[in-house]
C-alpha cells in the first residue's frame, strides 16, 4: 500500500501528466485444427491493416504448451496499440474466442497464459526509468492476490510469496527490483526492459495464469484486466512525478 505522502503525489502528477502507453496482449490456447483457418481469419479481421513486425496481430505455434491430438498449440499476439483501443480490440478478440470455446473448439489447461505488455513512450526511453515505474506498479498490483483468486499453488508464473512482495516495495533500488523479479519468473516479468536498446521494443508484462480463466471466469479475468489498466496508470502518473517528466 502506498503512503499517505505518496498517494498526494500520485494524484497532483494525475492533474499534470498525460502518459502515452501502449498495451498488447499474448494469449495461448488449442485450438482444434479442424477450424484453425477459420479461426485466424476471423480473429484477424479485428486487428485490420497491413502492418509487419511487432505492429500486426500474429498466431504462432506455441512450444511451451502441452500436447493434445487435434488441437493446435497456439499464442496470440495482438499489436501494441494505445491503451484504450487495445482493450477494446480485446474485448473483441475475447467474444470470438470465447464462441469457439463454447463450441468445444478450444481447450486450455493449466499450461496456457495471459500475458499483457505494457510500455509508456516517456518513462520506457531509459531503462532505469522504466524499473522506476515498474516499482511503482507493484505498489498498486497485487501479484499475490491475483495467484489466490485463480488458485494456482503451482502456477509456473506466480512463485513470488507475498514476503518477498512486501520487501520490494520497501527496496529503493530499482535495478534489484528487475533482478528479483526475473529470477523469481514471477507474475511481473522484466526481462523485456533491458533486452532491448531500443525503446519501442521496451516493455512491462503480467502474467496470469489461465487455464478456464478466460472462459468460464471471464467476470474475475475482467477484473484482472482492470486491477491491470488502474496500476498501469497510477505507476505512470507516481513515476513520471519522481522522475521529474512534469
Amino acid at each position: 500500500m502506498l503512503t499517505k505522502k505518496e498517494t498526494v503525489k500520485a494524484k497532483v502528477a494525475i492533474k499534470t501528466f498525460k502518459p502515452n502507453h501502449k498495451v498488447g496482449f499474448e494469449l495461448e490456447l488449442y485450438i482444434h485444427s479442424s477450424v484453425y483457418s477459420q479461426f485466424l481469419k476471423d480473429i484477424r479481421e479485428v486487428y485490420p491493416g497491413s502492418g509487419t513486425g511487432n505492429q500486426r496481430l500474429s498466431v504462432v505455434g506455441d512450444g511451451s504448451l502441452n500436447y493434445h491430438p487435434g488441437y493446435n498449440s497456439i499464442e496470440i499476439r495482438t499489436p501494441p496499440l494505445n491503451a484504450e483501443t487495445a482493450f477494446l480490440r480485446y474485448d473483441e478478440l475475447l467474444a470470438i474466442v470465447t464462441n469457439y470455446d463454447q463450441a468445444g473448439f478450444i481447450k486450455t489447461d493449466a499450461q496456457c497464459g495471459l500475458h499483457v505488455n505494457i510500455s509508456e513512450s516517456k518513462i520506457f526511453q531509459n531503462p532505469d526509468n522504466a524499473y522506476n515505474f515498474t516499482h511503482k506498479f507493484i505498489k498498486y498490483f497485487d501479484p499475490i492476490k491475483w495467484r489466490k483468486k485463480f488458485d494456482r499453488s503451482s502456477n509456473q508464473y506466480c512463485r513470488f510469496s507475498a514476503r518477498q512482495l512486501k520487501q520490494l516495495r520497501k527496496t529503493r533500488n530499482i535495478n534489484f527490483v528487475g533482478t528479483q523479479l526475473s529470477n523469481h519468473y514471477s507474475a511481473i516479468n522484466t526481462e523485456n526492459i533491458h533486452e532491448y536498446t531500443n525503446p519501442k521494443y521496451r516493455r512491462l508484462e503480467i502474467r496470469s495464469a489461465g487455464n478456464t480463466g478466460y472462459y468460464a471466469n471471464s467476470g474475475r479475468m475482467q477484473n484482472f484486466l482492470e486491477d491491470v489498466n488502474d496500476a498501469m496508470n497510477k505507476a505512470s502518473h507516481a513515476s513520471a512525478k519522481a522522475l521529474k517528466l512534469v
